[in-house]
């Protein structure tokens, strides 16, 4: 049976990617087949775009992606970015980040991710998206930025910077995309809000949309789906606004097993 009514979107760490990082063989092969059975299925992520490259071309994905939390939206099948938001880092915001003491920081912009110092937590952060993070001197950050992200071993700091911050900007918004890490975005920028966009400018608006997450910056996007699922290792935050909770984590293939249903129960 065709899958053509269904749209499926996943985030990608901690949901559909495996503790590895990776895309495991069983999710690749429910994916595979329900893609051939013209099933529609993309990624909504955190990541820059460098950073998901590898996994669009393996597994064909044709569809938007959502990058940047929702700041951005690239076509693969064009090659390039069809929506996108930033915003300007004010002399105020930028002096406040430079006194930040307890975070790493890095400044996204033209694709790109740079920061001032480069320590432990963006070492690993590099190795798990397979990105570098260029050093580069203060003066030269520029005005206008896709998104900025705090990592921090000290959550609670990170939190209280984040309640200090929404006084004082009123044109940006935060999330924590992982348990370490505060993100901040353009207004009104989610992901939820990117699939609308994404839903609007290819006419999916009549398509079952199911979304898959983990984390606090996929509330949004279980929201603006049909359905919402939530895999068994999500954050609390997330588990209580979903549809549906899945039974297995991102190590037991949560998203392959729905699929699986699916094709199963489509007949």
């Amino acid at each position: 049976m065709s899958m053509k009514k269904y749209f499926l979107v996943t985030d990608l760490d901690g949901t559909l990617l495996n503790s590895n990082h990776e895309i495991s063989e069983y999710n690749y092969k429910q994916i595979k087949q329900f893609q051939q059975k013209n099933g529609l299925f993309t990624f909504a992520t955190g990541r820059m775009n460098d950073s998901v490259y590898r996994f669009i071309k393996e597994l064909n994905i044709t569809i938007p992606v959502i990058t940047y939390n929702g700041a951005q939206v690239f076509c693969p099948l064009e090659n390039k970015v069809i929506y996108e938001k930033s915003f300007v880092l004010s002399k105020e915001m930028y002096n406040q980040l430079a006194e930040v003491s307890f975070a790493e920081i890095i400044f996204y912009y033209d694709d790109q991710a740079f920061t001032l110092k480069k320590d432990d937590l963006i070492k690993e952060f590099e190795q798990k998206e397979k990105v570098t993070c260029k050093v580069m001197a203060s003066e030269k950050i520029p005005e206008k930025v896709t998104k900025i992200m705090l990592l921090s071993e000290d959550r609670r700091k990170l939190e209280e910077l984040e309640i200090d911050f929404k006084a004082r900007f009123e044109s940006v918004s935060f999330i924590f995309s992982e348990s370490n890490y505060l993100e901040i975005l353009p207004k009104n920028v989610s992901k939820g809000e990117a699939l609308k966009e994404v839903k609007r400018l290819y006419e999916l608006k009549d398509i079952y949309t199911v979304g898959f997450g983990n984390n606090l910056n996929d509330i949004s996007l279980l929201e603006a789906a049909n359905q919402g699922i939530a895999v068994k290792n999500s954050v609390t935050g997330l588990l209580d606004v979903a549809d549906q909770v899945s039974p297995y984590t991102n190590n037991e293939h949560a998203v392959g097993r729905y699929i699986e249903s699916l094709l199963v129960n489509s007949g």
